[in-house]
């Protein structure tokens, strides 16, 4: 079992102290407690006990740039008026993947985004759209052809073998609801989990997460805070995780984007 001192992934942000926390393993779901759907038979998720990390473990992980985009988790404090113009365009941005108005909402607010900050995209970006959800949910991600929550996971827009997950695109997320989400990921990239579960034809992109919380329960699962008016960046092709959400007066909303997506400025300490 591969302990946090040996993360493979690095975590950027200004502050991140305040805003990462570290749960001492993972267990299989179980019947929901929260407003959620049930989840599947083979979901896992982590354990509730977290704690801070020490100075030893920030210092193993923490970076300065996001970078390398393919192994990095950053947060990002967004401008003000943009998100509150995404605010304002949210109840608008709905509609079919393949539309022209949900194509146009997207490019206006990726658009918004570029002018107000440090992001920007090697090549085009894909809207994912927004996306609401229950608040309060201990876990997040459901597989809509189930209607089963599936626990820690790996994305697989990009439709790449266990090899390529490296050069994947990354995710970024933006938090446009009123309370705090979460974003919960094992800190190994993809190579090293496959690399830990040796020779094994049976383990795919589907259910690689699912065999090393079997194998290693007590791996290490970080957890990053991501306020309102914040976002993430992360190569979730490249990292098994979920997300989170605190309870709150209105739907857990979030913004999202798929591209070869940069952050260029640093973080201050």
């Amino acid at each position: 079992m591969r302990s946090l001192l040996d993360s493979s992934i690095r975590v950027a942000g200004t502050d991140i102290r305040d805003c990462l926390w570290l749960h001492p393993g993972v267990e299989r779901a179980c019947e929901p407690t929260d407003s959620g759907e049930p989840y599947t038979e083979t979901a896992f998720i982590p354990v509730r006990d977290r704690r801070r990390l020490s100075g030893e473990e920030l210092n193993s992980i923490a970076s300065l740039w996001h970078w390398p985009s393919s192994s990095c988790v950053s947060i990002l404090r967004l401008d003000e008026d943009a998100i509150n113009e995404m605010r304002c365009l949210k109840d608008h941005a709905f509609g079919h993947p393949a539309s022209e108005d949900f194509a146009a909402h997207g490019s206006k607010l990726w658009e918004v985004l570029c002018a107000t900050s440090h992001i920007s995209s090697l090549g085009p970006t894909q809207w994912l759209g927004i996306s609401r959800r229950p608040s309060g949910l201990r876990t997040s991600t459901f597989d809509g052809s189930c209607g089963l929550r599936i626990g820690l996971h790996l994305d697989s827009w990009d439709q790449a073998g266990l090899h390529q997950r490296h050069m994947c695109r990354t995710r970024l997320c933006i938090n446009l609801g009123l309370r705090t989400r979460g974003l919960f990921f094992l800190p190994f990239d993809i190579r090293t989990i496959t690399e830990t579960l040796g020779a094994d034809p049976q383990v795919h992109s589907a259910n690689i997460g699912q065999r090393f919380c079997e194998r290693f329960p007590g791996s290490p699962v970080l957890e990053l805070e991501v306020p309102p008016g914040y976002a993430y960046l992360a190569p979730t092709e490249n990292l098994i995780h979920d997300g989170r959400s605190e309870p709150s007066p209105e739907h857990d909303i979030t913004a999202a984007w798929l591209g070869f997506i940069t952050y260029s400025a640093s973080f201050e300490r």
